[in-house]
């Protein structure tokens, strides 16, 4: 089940040597700085665009949005949902897509039009916190980082089995409540997955977000890749 965006997105414009997945900048990213608080879990803030987005797990939601619930945005605006790790949840949001299977979901302003002051204290939240770059695997063993709850990285290995989710292999602290939502961080500091659960799969971006996000991103996984890889090697040969 999921609710579809409903108005176009700016493209974010790419030179022709950069890689196939969104702008990541060189220096240091703090992922604290990208997290807030999703109700009793967190999210954190990726940009695409000219637009933010929160991502976080589904089940940070207080409530699933009802079947075809995209045709009114009231049916899928939460209140008060999100805030300041550590402080009371204030701020309204909009659910553009969720995948409770997957257990991954993507929020938004409100409807700025109907909800003025509520877009205006989602912006003013948003507008405070640093976007997290995000990126595709690039092998399937990977050194990756979770937030814990006291704000330090915790190293781990994570791995990905096929064109699926995210398996957290060794050397992590158990994810508690209020971690589920946090950011997995590759080894440059860019998001690749989102912490959900102590012993199941995280959903790993590059999988799990919609293709209309995937696309404002220019996220390529990597089978679709080799995929393009093969064809142009078959076309070569012919």
């Amino acid at each position: 089940m999921s609710a579809s965006c409903r108005f176009p997105l700016p493209v974010l414009s790419r030179s022709p040597n950069s890689p196939r997945m969104s702008r990541v900048n060189k220096t240091k990213f703090d992922p604290a700085k990208a997290v807030i608080a999703v109700g009793a879990g967190r999210g954190f803030i990726i940009q695409a665009g000219y637009r933010r987005f929160v991502i976080t797990a589904a089940h940070c939601l207080p409530h699933l949005p009802p079947a075809a619930s995209f045709l009114d945005s009231t049916d899928v605006t939460y209140q008060k949902l999100l805030g300041v790790i550590d402080k009371d949840c204030s701020v309204w949001a909009e659910c553009l897509f969720v995948d409770p299977v997957a257990d991954i979901a993507v929020l938004a302003s409100p409807d700025n039009q109907d909800l003025y002051e509520e877009a205006a204290a989602y912006n003013q939240l948003i507008d405070a916190a640093a976007p997290l770059p995000v990126a595709e695997l690039d092998a399937e063993t990977v050194k990756v980082g979770l937030l814990s709850l006291d704000g330090r990285s915790v190293s781990c290995v994570a791995r990905v089995i096929g064109r699926g989710a995210l398996w957290i292999m060794e050397g992590a602290e158990k994810i508690v409540g209020g971690m589920s939502g946090s950011p997995i961080l590759n080894q440059n500091g860019a998001v690749i997955g989102v912490a959900v659960t102590n012993q199941g799969p995280h959903p790993r971006l590059a999988a799990h977000l919609p293709g209309w996000l995937l696309g404002e991103l220019r996220l390529r996984s990597r089978e679709v890749i080799g995929a393009d890889e093969r064809r142009v090697r078959r076309s070569v040969r012919r």
